[in-house]
């Protein structure tokens, strides 16, 4: 009998497999929490259909008004110009305090889960730089 309450997607059991992912935790709470290669942790969750939302928080937001417009108008010239080359896409936190880095994975897409997973490391590190730098 299988007692766990929120299935595991085919799509994520596959990736837990490649990469020796522990997913015990999703089948109790229906999300995942990873550690990969020192980053903050790295969150999954179900998103519609078989599809995952990854998730990773970039930093905490400036205090002051200003400085958190400088930096949120320069990071959007930089998702303008390079969206159709990036999985991921910083975006705010609900409260407004963090930006976060997420992508939507899908074995609907161009990309399979796993490809889709690796490219979210790869914008992970991109997007950090790009932080460091507007710095």
């Amino acid at each position: 009998m299988n007692t766990a309450r929120f299935p595991i997607p085919a799509s994520l059991a596959r990736l837990g497999a490649r990469l020796s992912i522990d997913t015990e935790s999703w089948k109790a709470r229906g999300r995942l929490a990873l550690r990969v290669d020192g980053y903050p942790r790295l969150s999954l969750r179900p998103a519609r259909g078989e599809s995952l939302e990854l998730q990773a928080r970039l930093r905490p937001l400036p205090t002051p008004a200003r400085e958190r417009e400088l930096l949120i108008d320069a990071l959007m010239l930089r998702v303008t110009a390079h969206a159709a080359t990036h999985v991921a896409v910083p975006t705010l936190s609900p409260d407004g305090e963090h930006l976060l880095l997420q992508a939507t994975l899908s074995e609907e897409g161009p990309r399979t889960v796993e490809e889709g997973f690796e490219s979210f490391l790869n914008d992970l590190d991109y997007w950090t730089a790009v932080l460091k730098e507007l710095a």
